[in-house]
């Protein structure tokens, strides 16, 4: 690490490599509090898993990704400037990314998402809009999240529920208890407000939903989920989402009249 300069203006340069990763930065960051900022910030990781520098409170990860930009603010007001961040081949608790990018930018006393797509197999996830910095400042921020199959979220949803499940049984038996995820979904996602007061707006649909021992058979089912000062959970038909979908080894079908039925055994 080399570090040359006043507080206002300290160029950096910073490598850092162990076996959780390699981490190199560059740029002039502004520390004379209450001023913050950086002014040509580049950064880059190789192979970064984030569960060596945070622990077992952090997924296992094996991440690539630049990030460039420059912001300044200070403590009596909203940062101005912007981002954008670059994902390379990737993998996060085993679940494979093949590739991201995100541009965001800091003015008007928001945080602009002016775009996000993050790709991986079966899986696009999009998004764009604004998000108020601080209270009283208001935004809205649509994402997303459309999978022709579920299987590659698998291993994440493990490791988020504490740790891979058995190996699979046998798929003859009328339930595997241990199936892997499985299935098509498409999830809307809208938060408005700002950074420290936000409403959450979400509709899902989901088919031939199956994990583990669960399944969602029938139509595309749908639910509506609303959080802020008037929570509202609704599920049920949504016309918006009843089109035919090509699900991983399924041909693409019709929605039955049927709605959707969830069992488990026991």
């Amino acid at each position: 690490m080399k570090l040359a300069g006043p507080l206002g203006s300290l160029e950096t340069h910073v490598g850092l490599h162990s076996r959780g990763g390699d981490v190199l930065g560059d740029g002039t960051l502004v520390l004379d509090l209450p001023h913050y900022g950086a002014r040509d910030l580049q950064v880059t990781a190789h192979e970064l898993d984030l569960s060596h520098w945070l622990g077992r409170r952090a997924p296992p990860s094996r991440l690539n990704f630049t990030v460039k930009g420059g912001f300044s603010g200070d403590s009596a007001g909203a940062p101005l400037g912007s981002v954008q961040a670059t994902l390379e081949p990737s993998r996060l608790a085993g679940a494979g990314l093949d590739s991201g990018a995100v541009r965001v930018r800091f003015a008007d006393r928001r945080l602009y998402v002016d775009s996000l797509r993050i790709a991986q197999s079966g899986l696009i996830t999009t998004g764009s809009g604004s998000l108020g910095w601080m209270r009283g400042v208001r935004g809205q921020l649509a994402l997303d999240f459309d999978a022709d199959s579920l299987n590659a979220l698998d291993p994440l949803l493990g490791w988020l529920t504490g740790g891979a499940p058995d190996a699979p049984t046998d798929p003859g038996e009328e339930v595997a208890v241990n199936a892997p995820l499985a299935g098509s979904a498409r999830v809307l996602l809208r938060l408005e407000g700002s950074l420290d007061s936000l409403a959450l707006d979400a509709r899902a649909s989901v088919e031939r939903l199956a994990w583990r021992a669960w399944r969602v058979a029938g139509r595309p089912g749908a639910l509506h989920l609303a959080a802020g000062s008037r929570p509202d959970v609704r599920a049920g038909r949504d016309p918006g989402f009843d089109r035919p979908r090509r699900v991983s080894g399924f041909p693409a079908r019709r929605p039955r009249r049927a709605g959707p039925a969830i069992r488990s055994p026991g």
